[in-house]
């Protein structure tokens, strides 16, 4: 079937159903459980036709012409419609008024820069408009917006994504199979998950592809013909968080297992429930990191043969899936807050020392080199990290002191105790879910290595380790140790002009300026903090007001 025919279908479908407004409306009280594949500017708009709204739109959409448009399920009731049998806004409605916003965004933007560097959310949220609504806007307002991006490279033209400027505003249609590299990509990814979800992997995924690594790493993952399966799935490690209003995670981003016919990626569901301009900061690079990272690498080392050594004591496997993450979220301008990136940079056998604290996995990886050597080696990463789970219960005393310290400055000095509600609430986070979740880690990653030492010790073991050492001498891991070193210095000229973000600086500021307070404090008023009597006054100030 062609594709007028198609949307001629759908349109005279679409008529027959949105009749006049109210019990009259049969798309308004029953909507279709899928948004139509293809939608003309005169259709009504479908908000679940990815992406979506980005963070702020539909606010706004609600707000103009006066509240003139009302949510109805997934369309947009037009109270002003002159005709009362074309009641919902249709496609090029909603999409001009998103254009106008877009382009008040960037009018925005470019007075933000006239007194100095915009901010980082502002900086994500003019990417967001970049990569979402670019084929709406004039070349020079794309142009604008590409230039927030600190990752220069990274920033392909329309010509370049097989777009052309519209002069007329465009229709979300769905290109047919084969017109674009995101069709044919997921005709080998099986998205799980009810609508939503399905549109929130698809979004995230084409907003990968849009990157240079993506599109190259995806371009292999058609040619290498093989399957996988996305499902948002529970992670025990997830922790929710909240910092200046938004809503974010901590913990495992996803995982990636080979099956006997296709790659199994489980995405931590709690991206579902955070803000939508951090999920679509976040979840292409970790998609990117699961599926184009570890999945291509396991998949290569299964045609291979060395698939085992690979998947269970390849350290190489994790600095390569992190190399493809990162890569695609400096490319896509994401904020680079991810400390290991840095630390890997620096130092790789740094990076592999900290990684080694995290997950029983990665505490037991080696490299070819160091194989023969196992056991002496767990031997040693054992030591180190009950050493690190001794130093929990110190670390959580640390931050309690400065409970003391702060509630100090509100009994002795008179401050408000409200001024330090942001530290208060950064020392209930360490002492009472991030602590105790490093101890709970560490105690798994002790408990692994001591049973892999134990299995290591036993016959089986020993001839397991000679099994990967004959994998290891493959040259298939000499090729990934070149391919490790590119996608690095890749990497490296991405984010040449770019540190670390700190997410909260003003958070890092005020803990700073506590620290500044107390070190003067001590200097100048010695027996505040020497006096039994006002020692335990803190404490009891602490315990009653903290």
């Amino acid at each position: 079937m062609g594709r007028r025919l198609r949307r001629l279908l759908s349109g005279i479908a679409l008529a027959a159903l949105c009749g006049a407004p109210g019990r009259g409306c049969g798309l308004c009280q029953a909507p279709p459980k899928f948004p139509p594949l293809e939608l003309g500017p005169d259709d009504p708009f479908d908000a679940r036709t990815p992406p979506g709204f980005l963070p702020g739109e539909l606010d706004d959409l609600l707000l103009a012409d006066d509240r003139r448009y009302r949510r109805q399920v997934c369309y947009f009731l037009d109270t002003k419609a002159p005709d009362p049998h074309k009641h919902l806004a249709t496609t090029a409605r909603i999409q001009g008024l998103l254009r106008d916003r877009a382009q008040h965004v960037i009018s925005s933007l470019r007075e933000k820069l006239k007194s100095g560097p915009i901010s980082a959310e502002d900086r994500k949220h003019g990417l967001l408009l970049y990569w979402f609504r670019g084929p709406m806007l004039e070349n020079a307002e794309r142009d604008f917006l590409a230039s927030l991006n600190r990752a220069k490279p990274s920033m392909p033209s329309l010509s370049a994504l097989g777009e052309t400027k519209q002069t007329a505003l465009p229709a979300p249609v769905q290109p047919s199979p084969g017109e674009q590299l995101a069709e044919r990509f997921l005709r080998q990814v099986e998205l799980a998950g009810d609508a939503g979800q399905q549109a929130e992997l698809q979004a995230s995924i084409r907003l990968m592809l849009l990157t240079p690594t993506g599109e190259k790493l995806a371009k292999e993952f058609i040619a290498s013909g093989v399957k996988a399966r996305i499902a948002f799935i529970p992670f025990a490690n997830s922790m929710l968080i909240e910092q200046n209003g938004k809503k974010m995670f901590n913990g495992t981003g996803g995982h990636c297992v080979w099956t006997k016919d296709r790659l199994e990626i489980g995405v931590n569901q709690d991206y579902l429930r955070t803000d939508r301009d951090y999920r679509l900061s976040r979840l292409p690079s970790t998609l990117g990191h699961e599926l184009l990272g570890h999945g291509l690498g396991d998949f290569n080392a299964n045609k291979a043969g060395v698939l085992d050594a690979y998947v269970n004591y390849y350290r190489g496997n994790e600095a390569n899936a992190g190399l493809v993450g990162w890569s695609i979220a400096a490319e896509l301008g994401s904020e680079m807050t991810d400390f290991l990136m840095w630390s890997y940079l620096k130092d790789p056998e740094d990076y592999y020392r900290q990684e080694q604290l995290i997950r029983p996995y990665y505490a037991q990886t080696l490299s070819p080199e160091t194989i023969k050597d196992a056991s002496s080696i767990l031997e040693e990463r054992l030591e180190r990290s009950q050493s690190a789970l001794m130093e929990i219960p110190r670390r959580i005393a640390a931050w309690e002191n400065w409970r003391d310290i702060i509630a100090h400055f509100i009994v002795v000095h008179k401050m408000n105790s409200q001024s330090f509600d942001t530290r208060i609430a950064d020392i209930d986070v360490m002492v009472k879910r991030s602590l105790p979740a490093q101890s709970a880690q560490l105690k798994t990653v002790i408990a692994g290595l001591e049973k892999n030492i134990a299995y290591l010790r036993g016959k089986d073991g020993a001839a397991e380790l000679k099994r990967i050492e004959k994998q290891f001498r493959d040259d298939f891991f000499k090729r990934q140790a070149v391919q490790i070193e590119a996608r690095r210095a890749h990497l490296e000229s991405v984010i040449r002009d770019m540190s670390l973000d700190i997410p909260n600086r003003s958070n890092l500021a005020a803990w700073r300026e506590l620290q500044e307070m107390y070190r003067k404090d001590r200097e100048e008023f010695p027996e505040h903090w020497s006096q039994t009597e006002n020692i335990s006054l803190r404490r009891a100030a602490a315990r009653d007001l903290l």
